[in-house]
């Protein structure tokens, strides 16, 4: 019987797969340069791969440190502080303790169940962030307690409250396959997944389940043409991480040979050995060279130790981290842990924070965050915002040690002495030192009536005559002080 749904599935996935079939040729003629008359293809002389799969992003993610690098660090800095939602517009008007964020707060902190401890949904988004980084994405599946089959659609206020989110789970691109496309051209989600296949577990012990899309969250790190498929984290460097590896393990290799060098075994002058002892010469050898024997019995022979130099691979290496650092764009310093001048890292610092918050607003809130709180708003799990309308809003990662936090305020105190301004005192302190206690500032006492001191003597000064033509005239008229404010001014003056 002929099945229209069926049919139209298949071709889109026939489409699905001559896209990656191009990119496939793409990726056959990469590496293929032209000397004169003759072509050499570099990626295989060099042993770099033409397509990588899924599986060797993830291992070497788990195996290579820089590669891990690669991927953590920019996670690690995004979620060091977690965003909080707001209910209302902007982070200015928006409020806190509305039953919208209190169910918020209840889903993504930890929390005691029975004997069991339940993680909070950041530390799930976070997971998530980080997996849809390895390969081209990620998907977190909603555990719903609405009594459904995964397979089965769920349904718009199914729900009532935080507690029917039962638990969430992480998938990697390798554990969660596309099996089903929508493919209503009419639909607003035409192209996109309708069924997943999830699989969880590991040496031998393997659940399959099938979830439809209602509850699951697909994400895709560094999208280009698509919202489906992102570009891996490691495929830019890919080929740097594999120059890097094959100059460690030479090194390595070298270092090795040098603790355990090679003999040469000749025989002297005039010297000339029995046949008969060939064999017991040659176990000897043997057992010499493989650290069974540490000493050898051989008339007729010299012994002469090979012994070579080890080659420093930093020059090397520096290079090849610079070339990740700009294809990640990782500062160094960030990349390998070192610290180098103070200057140097205040600068890094200020860069790579620019990066993050440009991550977190542009990519994080509205590819992870949003999509999960849009759909537990749609399911019921979490109360509307009662302004209709929520913010997310992310803590400022810049931090100041005490000497800047005290710079900056003393060059604010001066300038602000300076243009004469009136400052209170608690809200300067509040401002530009957060870190002194309460109670380290007290209210402005009131200023004390300055007189005089006994027997000072001031010269005695009258005013003039109105002059003539008043305005200017009348200014310069007036007298440059006056004994009472002379006395205000410098009585207290040491």
């Amino acid at each position: 019987m002929y099945r229209r749904g069926a049919n139209s599935n298949r071709t889109f996935r026939l489409r699905a797969n001559s896209v990656l079939s191009e990119r496939l040729n793409l990726a056959g003629a990469m590496g293929m340069l032209t000397f004169g008359s003759k072509r050499r293809d570099v990626y295989a002389a060099a042993g770099y791969d033409k397509t990588i799969r899924y599986d060797q992003y993830l291992s070497r993610f788990l195996r290579q440190d820089v590669a891990q690098r690669i991927v953590a660090a920019v996670v690690d800095d995004t979620w060091r502080k977690p965003p909080s939602l707001l209910d209302g517009l902007d982070v200015e008007t928006g409020l806190e303790n509305t039953p919208f964020t209190d169910g918020w707060l209840r889903m993504v902190q930890s929390a005691r169940d029975g004997a069991e401890t339940r993680r909070g949904l950041i530390h799930y988004l976070a997971r998530l962030d980080l997996i849809s980084r390895i390969g081209r994405y990620g998907v977190l599946y909603l555990g719903l307690a609405d009594g459904m089959e995964p397979n089965q659609p769920a349904a718009a206020g199914s729900l009532r409250a935080p507690e029917d989110l039962a638990f969430v789970g992480v998938y990697d691109e390798g554990s969660a396959k596309i099996v089903k496309w929508d493919t209503d051209k009419a639909s607003p989600r035409y192209g996109k997944p309708e069924m997943y296949q999830l699989t969880t577990g590991s040496d031998g012990q393997v659940v399959t389940l099938s979830a439809h899309w209602t509850r699951c969250i697909h994400v895709a790190d560094n999208a280009l043409t698509s919202d489906i498929y992102g570009a891996p984290a490691l495929e830019a460097p890919w080929n740097r991480l594999i120059d890097l590896e094959k100059i460690m393990a030479a090194t390595g290799e070298a270092g090795w040979m040098q603790m355990q060098p090679g003999y040469l075994f000749s025989t002297k002058d005039g010297y000339e050995l029995s046949a008969d002892d060939a064999d017991e010469r040659q176990e000897q050898m043997d057992e010499f060279v493989h650290g069974l024997r540490r000493f050898l019995e051989m008339n007729g022979y010299e012994a002469t130790t090979l012994s070579g130099s080890l080659q420093d691979p930093s020059g090397a290496v520096n290079n090849i981290l610079k070339l990740i650092s700009a294809a990640t764009g990782i500062p160094l310093r960030k990349l390998t842990g070192s610290e180098r001048g103070e200057l140097s890292s205040t600068q890094d610092d200020d860069n790579w924070i620019d990066v993050i918050e440009a991550r977190q607003t542009q990519h994080v809130t509205p590819a992870i965050i949003e999509p999960v709180v849009n759909r537990l708003l749609w399911l019921g799990v979490l109360s509307a915002p009662s302004s209709g309308a929520y913010t997310v809003w992310w803590p400022s990662l810049r931090q100041k040690n005490p000497t800047q936090q005290a710079q900056i305020a003393d060059t604010n105190a001066s300038a602000l002495q300076k243009v004469g301004a009136k400052v209170d005192a608690r809200i300067f302190a509040e401002t530009y030192l957060p870190d002194l206690p309460a109670d380290a500032v007290s209210e402005k006492p009131e200023a004390a009536p300055v007189t005089a001191p006994a027997g000072a003597e001031f010269p005695q000064v009258t005013a003039p005559e109105q002059a003539e033509g008043g305005g200017l005239a009348e200014n310069a008229a007036r007298p440059f002080w006056d004994t009472a404010t002379f006395a205000e001014r410098w009585a207290g003056y040491p």
